[in-house]
């Protein structure tokens, strides 16, 4: 009978030792633990200029019961916005400025409804992003339904006042890019002829802007934006202190969106075995989830542990790995001579070098996964245990790892 030893001592006799990712080779010890389930949670995004119109969005419990929220948006010599009174008029009406303004009408619209309170743990907005979060925990909702403002595309009117010689520019920026110069030097012209020169300047630019440019009335030329609901702006240069070109904005652009994306799944996902978890207050009880962006490797508490020989997940595979339900309670495996997990990286682990767990998957790896290096600071190594690879491992290879008390 043949006889094997690993590269950290252990012999045995017969074929090595199979694993699997999550397994502990060796007896592991941690703190049980709760992985609570959480509370589904939506944002819906207010992005861009306001006009008169409507924006609403609807907010589904996960019977299909549906609360919708319509703001609509008026011209009262400046813009009025409140919940339509089905007369033709608002509720309350109030005068904004911006996206942020009708995101706080939409919220404070939400809680007000008499069926919220069943449906609605909470509603915030935060400069224009506004939070919802489902009553009940566990459970799937949906926010969605966005009616957005027709986009309006941007007149600004150019009226030449003064005759002065010298340099006329008027500089075009779209969208907040870079300007484009359109420059006419005057030298005894009339102001029709000024404002024709510069007409005449747009039209030879090799690259002009995404506006159109023309000449109105005698003295008077008109800049629309190309594309309904992206700005422009135009600053002008003259003699007299930049006074020979006055602007009026007669059409203000309108490009307000409403963009809902889910952000917190409902019960916080199922946990697949070998992944590294971390300790955290959620929804008021302390437990352990996956890692997400902005965790610190101080909570980084252990590792999912696989169930013995026998033993059956609670959760549907991800990836044809067997996986941990939300609501359960979990061991995070701290202390283990020998942990099977996989280097997820793309840097092959040495014996004795640090296990890094990914906490930003901005490189490309998946959150609470392990490797060999900290990733440009995207991985980190544990500080609550030493976390250390037991063999040499290639990226992308299954792999033992050793967790010890520090």
């Amino acid at each position: 009978m043949s006889q094997w030893t690993n590269q950290v001592g252990r012999t045995g006799y017969g074929n090595p030792p199979a694993y699997v990712e999550g397994q502990c080779v060796t007896p592991g010890h941690g703190v049980t633990r709760l992985y609570p389930v959480r509370r589904n949670a939506w944002t819906l995004e207010f992005a861009g200029d306001i006009g008169v119109g409507e924006v609403a969005a609807t907010w589904t419990d996960p019977l299909g019961f549906a609360i919708t929220v319509t703001i609509e948006i008026q011209d009262d010599g400046g813009l009025v916005a409140g919940v339509p009174d089905g007369e033709g008029g608002l509720v309350d009406p109030v005068s904004v400025t911006d996206a942020g303004d009708i995101a706080d009408l939409w919220v404070a619209a939400l809680l007000a409804d008499s069926d919220a309170l069943e449906r609605v743990e909470s509603a915030t907005n935060d400069a224009g992003t506004v939070t919802v979060v489902g009553r009940v925990p566990g459970s799937a909702y949906t926010l969605g339904g966005e009616g957005s403002l027709t986009p309006v595309a941007e007149v600004i009117e150019l009226t030449v006042t003064g005759t002065t010689d010298g340099l006329y520019r008027t500089a075009i920026s779209v969208d907040g890019g870079a300007a484009v110069n359109v420059d006419f030097n005057a030298s005894g012209n009339t102001a029709t002829q000024i404002r024709d020169g510069l007409d005449t300047a747009f039209d030879a630019l090799g690259s002009p802007p995404a506006v159109t440019y023309a000449a109105n009335s005698t003295n008077k030329i008109l800049v629309t934006s190309s594309v309904a609901g992206v700005p422009i702006s135009v600053t002008i240069t003259t003699p007299n202190s930049n006074a020979n070109i006055t602007q009026t904005n007669t059409v203000d652009n309108v490009s307000l969106e409403l963009t809902a994306a889910e952000s917190v799944v409902p019960n916080g996902g199922a946990i697949p075995f070998g992944r590294a978890l971390v300790l955290d207050t959620i929804d008021g009880t302390v437990g352990v989830r996956l890692a997400e962006v902005g965790d610190t490797a101080s909570m980084i508490c252990g590792f999912v542990e696989r169930p013995q020989l026998g033993g059956r997940p609670t959760g549907a595979s991800i990836n044809d790995v067997p996986a941990l339900d939300a609501g359960s309670s979990v061991t995070p495996i701290e202390r283990c001579e020998l942990f099977a997990v996989t280097n997820s990286g793309d840097v092959a682990a040495t014996v004795g070098g640090s296990v890094y767990v990914v906490l930003d998957d901005a490189g490309g790896d998946t959150l609470s996964t392990v490797r060999a290096d900290a990733d440009g600071g995207n991985a980190a190594t544990p500080t609550r245990f030493t976390a250390r690879w037991a063999e040499d491992v290639p990226a992308g290879a299954l792999g033992l790892i050793t967790l010890s008390p520090r």
